[in-house]
C-alpha cells in the first residue's frame, strides 16, 4: 500500500510542471475570449524578456503610450492564446479546464486537448486535484480521471474538486454536504451553506471529523480502488501528452455554403461557421483560415488560435511553426497561438532541425523555434543603418530599418541611442531624451552613450535657459526695466549654469556609430570595433576550421562522415562579410582619427 500511496504522490508531482506555476488565466479585452498568459519572468521567451527589459517596470521612464512603444503592443506574453469562452484560473496537475462552443474539456499546458470538450458549462472551472476533477453532464455533477471516465458517478446537484483534506464539497436537495475519495458521503448535505459546514465554529464539527477520518482512512489504506484507477489514468494521460504532436488527426470536411467556407467533424458537427472566404486544412489537425482578404490560424476543434488579421499565413509542419506575414514582415508563432517573434523579418527559409534562415534587410542570420536571433544578423543589420544614416539616406528609411531591428531585439541599446540622436537632431527632444536614457540605462558602461545623453542634457538646459531668457526680457520691456532684467539673466545664465551656458548643436553629438567629435569618443569606438573583428574572426575561424575538417574527413569516409552543408557555408560566408564590414569601418574611424590628429 505504501508502494501504491508514493507511486501516486510521484505522478500527481510530475504534473505540476513549471508551466503550471507560470501561466494564468486572463481574458483578453479585445475579443472578450480567455486563454493564458505567462506571469513569471524565468518562464519567458528570450524576445519578451528583451521586451521586459525596456518596458515602465524596469527603467520607470514612463507609461501609456512610451511604454508600449517600448515593448512594440505586446504588453502580454500569451502562452496559449485568448480562444475560448471560459478557462480555469491555472492549470492544476498539469491540466485547466476550458469552455469551447459551450462545452468543458481539459487541455495541457501547450494546449492540447487531452479529455476533448463533451462535458456541460459549469460555474467554476478548475484543473485536477488528487487525480479527480468535478465535472457537469445532463445537469447532475460527478468526478472524472485523466481519461475523462466517470470514477464518481454523476448523482449531484453540485461539487466542487477534492481538497488537499481528501473531501470534496458536493450539494444534493438544496443542501451542501461532502464525500471522500471513495464517493462516500461523509458529511451529510444539510447545510445551507457550504461555508457554514466547512468554517463556522461549533456548526463545522461534522465536516471536522470527517477530515480527521479521512486522513487515517487514506493513511490506512482504504482509497487503494480510487487510486489505482487515478493513477493509471494519470500515467496515460502523460504517456499522450508527452508523445507530442496535437493528438489523434480530425476528419475535416469543408463545405461551400452560399459562397461561404464553413467546416464540419467526423461526426457531423459544425467547428467552423460558413463566415470564411476559404478554409485550407494542415497537418497537425490545424486550419487555415481567410477572411477579409486576411488569414489566421483555427484547428479541427473550432478554436481560433490566431484571427485572420496576416497577409499571409504558412505552417512549417517539420518545426510546428506558424509563419506569420503582415505588410511584408514575417512573425513565428507556436500551435498554441503563443508568438515567439513578432513581425520583424523580411524573410525566411524552411526550418532544418530546429533552425531556418532568416534574413533583416537582406542580411541573413539563423532563428531558432523559441525566436533567438543568432548568427549577428541583428548587428549586420545595424551596420547596414550606421552606413544609411552617415550616407545621409532618408530619415524615414534610417529610422525604419533601427525600428524593425528593435522589433526583433527590444533591448538592442545603440539602436535606441542612434533613435535618440536622430529624434533630437529633428527637434523631437523629448522623445530623443527618452531613448537615450533608455539606451543608457541598458548599457550604463557604454562610454558613447553616457557621452551622448549628457551633451543632450545640456543642450536641454540650455534651452531652458533660452526660454527663461526671452520671458525676462519681454517682462522686462513691459515694466521698463529692461537693465535690470537683463543683468539677472546674464547672472542665472553664467553664475548658476556653472559657466557660460554654451550649447553644442545637434550636428555634435556623436552618432550611434562612433562618431562623437572627440577623440576619446573615436578611439573608444576603434577599441570597440576591434574587439568585435577579433571575436568574429575568432568565431568565424573556428566554424571553418570545423567545417574544414568534416570535409576532409567525408572525402576519406563518405559513409560515414557528412560534410559541410549550404546553411554552414552561409554561416560562414556571413561571419567573413561581417568581418569586413568591421573593419571598413575601423578603416573609416582611424580616417577620422587621423584628420582630427588623435592618431
Amino acid at each position: 500500500m505504501r508502494t501504491l500511496l508514493l507511486i501516486f504522490f510521484i505522478i500527481a508531482a510530475a504534473h505540476v510542471s513549471a508551466d503550471d506555476k507560470f501561466t494564468v488565466a486572463k481574458k483578453d479585452s479585445e475579443t472578450g475570449l480567455w486563454g493564458y498568459v505567462n506571469k513569471e519572468e524565468s518562464g519567458r521567451t528570450l524576445w519578451f524578456k528583451r521586451a521586459k527589459r525596456v518596458s515602465f517596470g524596469t527603467l520607470g521612464i514612463g507609461g501609456g503610450s512610451k511604454n508600449e512603444l517600448l515593448t512594440h503592443g505586446y504588453e502580454d506574453e500569451w502562452v496559449i492564446s485568448p480562444q475560448y469562452e471560459d478557462v480555469a484560473k491555472e492549470f492544476s496537475e498539469g491540466l485547466a479546464a476550458v469552455q469551447l462552443h459551450g462545452k468543458v474539456g481539459y487541455i495541457d499546458t501547450l494546449n492540447r486537448f487531452v479529455i476533448e470538450p463533451k462535458f456541460e458549462s459549469m460555474k467554476n472551472l478548475d484543473g485536477f486535484s488528487l487525480g479527480l476533477a468535478a465535472v457537469k453532464i445532463n445537469g447532475k455533477y460527478g468526478f472524472i480521471d485523466k481519461n475523462g471516465a466517470f470514477v464518481i458517478k454523476p448523482i449531484y446537484e453540485y461539487a466542487e474538486n477534492f481538497r488537499d483534506n481528501k473531501l470534496a464539497t458536493v450539494k444534493q436537495d438544496g443542501k451542501f454536504g461532502a464525500i471522500n475519495l471513495n464517493g462516500e458521503l461523509v458529511v451529510p448535505c444539510k447545510f445551507p451553506l457550504e461555508e457554514a459546514m466547512t468554517s463556522v465554529p461549533f456548526s463545522n464539527k461534522p465536516y471536522r471529523e470527517a477530515k480527521e477520518q479521512a486522513a487515517k482512512d487514506y493513511a490506512a489504506g482504504k482509497y487503494a480502488r480510487t487510486l489505482d484507477i487515478t493513477t493509471k489514468a494519470a500515467a496515460e494521460a502523460d504517456a499522450k501528452i508527452n508523445g507530442g504532436g496535437n493528438g489523434e488527426t480530425r476528419k475535416i470536411t469543408v463545405k461551400d455554403e452560399n459562397g461561404l467556407k464553413s467546416a464540419y467533424a467526423d461526426d457531423g458537427s459544425c467547428v467552423l461557421s460558413p463566415i470564411y472566404d476559404d478554409i485550407v486544412p494542415e497537418d497537425d489537425n490545424l486550419l487555415m483560415i481567410a477572411q477579409n482578404g486576411k488569414w489566421g490560424v483555427a484547428d479541427a476543434f473550432g478554436r481560433i488560435i490566431i484571427p485572420a488579421k496576416y497577409d499571409i499565413i504558412t505552417y512549417d509542419d517539420g518545426a510546428s511553426m506558424i509563419v506569420a506575414d503582415t505588410g511584408g514582415r514575417i512573425g513565428l508563432y507556436r500551435t498554441s497561438g503563443m508568438m515567439v517573434l513578432p513581425p520583424c523579418l523580411d524573410g525566411i527559409d524552411e526550418f532544418v532541425d530546429g533552425k531556418a534562415i532568416a534574413y533583416i534587410n537582406y542580411e541573413s542570420g539563423l532563428v531558432d523555434t523559441n525566436g533567438e536571433l543568432t548568427d549577428s544578423i541583428v548587428e549586420k543589420a545595424f551596420l547596414k543603418a550606421v552606413k544609411m544614416d552617415e550616407s545621409n539616406a532618408p530619415r524615414h528609411e534610417v529610422t525604419s530599418l533601427y525600428n524593425q531591428i528593435l522589433l526583433a531585439c527590444p533591448d538592442f541599446a545603440m539602436a535606441h541611442n542612434n533613435i535618440g540622436i536622430m529624434d533630437i537632431e529633428a527637434e523631437d527632444y523629448k522623445e530623443g531624451m527618452n531613448r537615450l536614457k533608455v539606451a543608457h540605462k541598458l548599457e550604463p558602461e557604454n562610454t558613447e552613450i553616457a557621452a551622448n545623453l549628457k551633451q543632450a542634457k545640456k543642450d536641454r538646459n540650455q534651452r531652458r535657459w533660452n526660454r527663461i531668457g526671452s520671458a525676462l526680457e519681454v517682462a522686462a520691456v513691459v515694466v521698463g526695466v529692461a537693465t535690470t532684467a537683463y543683468t539677472t539673466v546674464e547672472t542665472i545664465k553664467h553664475g548658476s549654469s556653472g559657466g557660460g551656458g554654451g550649447s553644442m548643436g545637434a550636428g555634435d553629438i556623436g552618432s550611434g556609430s562612433g562618431g562623437g567629435s572627440s577623440c576619446a569618443q573615436i578611439l573608444s569606438e576603434i577599441s570597440r570595433y576591434e574587439n568585435k573583428l577579433a571575436k568574429e574572426a575568432k568565431s568565424t575561424g573556428g566554424k571553418a576550421a570545423h567545417e574544414a575538417g568534416k570535409n576532409a574527413a567525408h572525402r576519406i569516409a563518405p559513409d560515414m562522415v557528412d560534410g559541410s552543408t549550404a546553411m554552414d557555408l552561409r554561416v560562414i560566408n556571413s561571419g567573413k562579410s561581417l568581418m569586413r564590414t568591421y573593419q571598413k569601418r575601423i578603416d573609416e574611424l582611424k580616417r577620422r582619427a587621423r584628420k582630427k590628429g588623435c592618431l
